[in-house]
């Protein structure tokens, strides 16, 4: 701990200047009289120790002043800091219009530092809630700009399509899992409380499997809901299952009303879908608005894809 004794004085040599200086003189005059008192008691007299003391210490006021810039070496840059501070803090006093504007200024440099710091970090930097995720990538095609209107590029990205993901599910190696978002599914659910209505997406049945996450009560989707004519059935997302559900723990076999908001009014009959999961509180797949996923038979259309790369060997 000897350098928080060493910061302890610094900071007291800096805060009590006149209290040291004072505590030096006393401690220097008091080496002068005690060498006085032993020449006093060799047998000299008053006025020819003290010469010969003054003589054997030198000039005392000399010692002081290399005592006291000793002392400075440490404490310099933050007496200097100091007196800078109080220096900015009067200028700034009297000109309180620059003040706000230069306050104002240092705020908003400091937020909009902070929140493209976020970004970044959410986006580039903190790694994605799935298991091993630097073997996940996202699909696209590239499209030549004279097939898409309004594109002045060259090429353009695209999503692939279900045609282009079972070829390259049957064919390509070089991943070992493909799966799919499909289209969002605004939905007016009733059957537990008020009726309510809720946003969720539908995705391959596969994709839970893909991601590496598991379900926090009953399972996931599975290979049985890719059929087009497989039961209706839903994976509730953790606040809504917290929300609507009451978190209740025997909630996986419940069913409940669902009625498509976006379908013509003879397409939007209410359906019954049966609740087979719930996810884990920090799984979002599609956006933190995401309610429920429901299956999307691979004879739909696509809105984005995702794959797995295998893992390396030896990994």
């Amino acid at each position: 701990m000897r350098w928080i004794a060493t910061l302890r004085l610094r900071a007291r040599s800096l805060f009590r200047r006149t209290r040291v200086d004072h505590d030096l003189d006393r401690e220097l005059q008091f080496h002068v009289e005690e060498h006085i008192a032993e020449l006093i008691a060799s047998g000299l007299s008053a006025e020819e120790a003290r010469a010969t003391a003054l003589r054997t210490f030198g000039n005392v006021t000399h010692i002081q002043q290399d005592c006291r810039e000793a002392r400075g070496r440490g404490v310099n840059l933050l007496d200097d800091l100091r007196h800078d501070a109080r220096y900015a803090a009067r200028s700034l006093a009297r000109h309180p219009g620059f003040t706000i504007v230069a306050l104002a200024t240092l705020a908003l440099g400091i937020g909009a530092n902070t929140a493209i710091f976020s970004v970044v970090h959410g986006v580039l930097w903190k790694p994605l809630p799935y298991a091993a995720p630097e073997q996940l990538v996202t699909l696209m095609a590239n499209v030549p700009a004279s097939e898409a209107r309004g594109h002045v590029a060259e090429r353009i990205p695209a999503r692939v399509t279900v045609a282009e993901l079972t070829a390259m599910k049957a064919r390509t190696v070089a991943v070992s899992q493909i799966a799919f978002r499909g289209y969002p599914a605004i939905m007016t659910m009733a059957g537990h409380g008020e009726t309510t209505r809720v946003e969720g997406i539908t995705v391959a049945p596969g994709l839970f499997e893909l991601l590496g996450v598991s379900p926090l009560l009953g399972r996931t989707l599975g290979r049985e809901e890719e059929q087009p004519d497989a039961d209706s059935v839903i994976v509730l997302s953790y606040p809504t299952w917290q929300r609507y559900f009451d978190a209740d723990l025997h909630v996986v076999g419940q069913t409940v009303r669902m009625a498509n908001s976006l379908a013509s009014p003879d397409q939007s009959a209410a359906k019954t879908y049966t609740i087979v999961g719930v996810m884990p509180e920090r799984f979002a797949f599609g956006g933190a608005q995401v309610q429920f996923w429901m299956p999307s038979p691979w004879s739909m259309n696509t809105r984005s894809s995702v794959a797995r790369f295998p893992a390396a060997p030896g990994a």
